[in-house]
């Protein structure tokens, strides 16, 4: 048997869930470079007719804002390639990030999924009246004073180049090595 490989083009979709801007500015940027179909993951459409779904939300409470989704429709993704991205002011990569992604999933969709951790943004000023408490009480918390100013005021580490892991994954994803005999 000879192998050759054909291209063949997978239909795509990015769905992000964002409450500051940090996950749907990703989302976008991620589009710039795949030419995907894009929504407001409210605004969902048919799964169906797409191979990859990308889905993107910033941590809230300790979970990924928008992985319930995953969950509540894995009968209809659990056969397409799914990929969520994560933003948040912890560092990806940290055993943190990790607690973040196990609560948001059950082992066995966690295993069939690749997921991303982005670092993201806070503008402090536009944050909500009940985000600015917690943010301040949980700057309390912290003995780092470079994270306790940036849990008091912001931070901004959003770069296009974050994506660049996701990407190389897609790319991977979007052309099908078939063999051909």
């Amino acid at each position: 048997m000879f192998g050759k490989k054909l291209g063949v083009v997978m239909k795509s979709l990015i769905l992000y869930k964002s409450k500051y801007g940090s996950s749907k500015q990703y989302a976008e940027w991620l589009n710039q470079e795949i030419n995907s179909d894009i929504f407001e993951l409210d605004k969902c459409p048919s799964l169906e007719n797409y191979n990859v779904i990308i889905l993107g939300g910033g941590v809230y409470m300790g979970k990924i804002n928008g992985s319930d989704f995953i969950s509540k429709n894995w009968d209809a993704l659990k056969n397409k390639k799914v990929i969520l991205f994560s933003t948040s002011g912890a560092e990806p990569g940290t055993p943190e990030i990790k607690g973040f992604y196990e609560n948001s999933l059950p082992q066995e969709i966690r295993t069939q999924i690749r997921y991303f951790s982005l670092s993201g943004a806070c503008a402090y000023k536009d944050l909500t009246f009940l985000h600015k408490i917690l943010s301040f009480i949980g700057s309390l918390l912290l003995k780092d004073p470079v994270k306790k100013h940036e849990m008091r005021y912001g931070f901004n580490r959003m770069k296009k180049e974050n994506i660049n892991p996701i990407l190389d994954y897609i790319k991977t994803l979007l052309m099908v090595n078939i063999s051909i005999s």
